[in-house]
Protein backbone atom coordinates (compact mmCIF):
# COMPACT_ATOMS: atom_id res chain seq x y z
CA UNK A 1 0.00 0.00 0.00
CA UNK A 2 1.17 3.18 -0.65
CA UNK A 3 1.75 5.89 1.96
CA UNK A 4 -0.83 8.88 1.86
CA UNK A 5 -0.13 12.36 0.80
CA UNK A 6 -0.08 13.50 4.25
CA UNK A 7 2.83 11.72 5.07
CA UNK A 8 4.94 11.83 1.93
CA UNK A 9 4.01 15.70 1.74
CA UNK A 10 6.06 18.42 3.91
CA UNK A 11 4.30 21.97 3.45
CA UNK A 12 6.83 24.73 3.11
CA UNK A 13 7.57 26.69 6.37
CA UNK A 14 5.54 29.86 5.82
CA UNK A 15 2.53 27.77 5.45
CA UNK A 16 3.25 26.15 8.61
CA UNK A 17 3.63 29.71 9.94
CA UNK A 18 0.87 31.04 8.45
CA UNK A 19 2.73 33.61 7.17
CA UNK A 20 1.88 32.90 3.11
CA UNK A 21 0.65 35.71 0.90
CA UNK A 22 -2.44 34.79 -1.27
CA UNK A 23 -0.42 37.51 -3.43
CA UNK A 24 2.29 35.03 -3.94
CA UNK A 25 0.07 32.75 -6.27
CA UNK A 26 -0.08 34.81 -9.10
CA UNK A 27 3.20 36.78 -10.55
CA UNK A 28 2.21 40.41 -11.45
CA UNK A 29 4.79 40.33 -14.27
CA UNK A 30 4.65 44.24 -14.81
CA UNK A 31 6.28 44.29 -10.84
CA UNK A 32 9.12 41.07 -12.09
CA UNK A 33 10.37 43.45 -14.95
CA UNK A 34 10.08 46.46 -12.97
CA UNK A 35 12.31 44.99 -10.22
CA UNK A 36 9.42 45.50 -7.44
CA UNK A 37 7.75 41.73 -7.43
CA UNK A 38 8.17 40.09 -4.17
CA UNK A 39 11.60 38.00 -4.08
CA UNK A 40 9.93 34.16 -4.90
CA UNK A 41 9.76 35.59 -8.47
CA UNK A 42 12.92 37.90 -8.48
CA UNK A 43 15.09 34.96 -7.82
CA UNK A 44 14.83 32.04 -10.67
CA UNK A 45 16.45 29.65 -8.59
CA UNK A 46 13.80 30.06 -5.92
CA UNK A 47 11.18 30.85 -8.35
CA UNK A 48 11.61 26.99 -9.84
CA UNK A 49 12.47 25.07 -6.70
CA UNK A 50 9.08 26.23 -5.65
CA UNK A 51 7.48 25.88 -8.76
CA UNK A 52 5.70 23.08 -10.71
CA UNK A 53 6.42 22.85 -14.28
CA UNK A 54 3.19 22.36 -15.69
CA UNK A 55 2.76 21.73 -19.09
CA UNK A 56 0.96 25.20 -19.23
CA UNK A 57 4.03 26.97 -17.95
CA UNK A 58 6.03 24.90 -20.03
CA UNK A 59 4.37 25.40 -23.49
CA UNK A 60 4.44 29.58 -22.27
CA UNK A 61 7.86 29.30 -21.44
CA UNK A 62 8.53 27.51 -24.76
CA UNK A 63 6.24 30.51 -26.67
CA UNK A 64 8.28 33.20 -24.67
CA UNK A 65 12.08 32.05 -25.72
CA UNK A 66 10.72 30.91 -29.29
CA UNK A 67 9.22 34.22 -30.28
CA UNK A 68 12.11 36.45 -28.21
CA UNK A 69 14.81 34.18 -30.81
CA UNK A 70 13.01 34.55 -34.09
Amino acid sequence: MLPTVFKTCVPREEILAGELSLDSFAAKLRLVVQGKAPWVYQDPTTFFANTFATYGLKTLIAEVFGRLVS
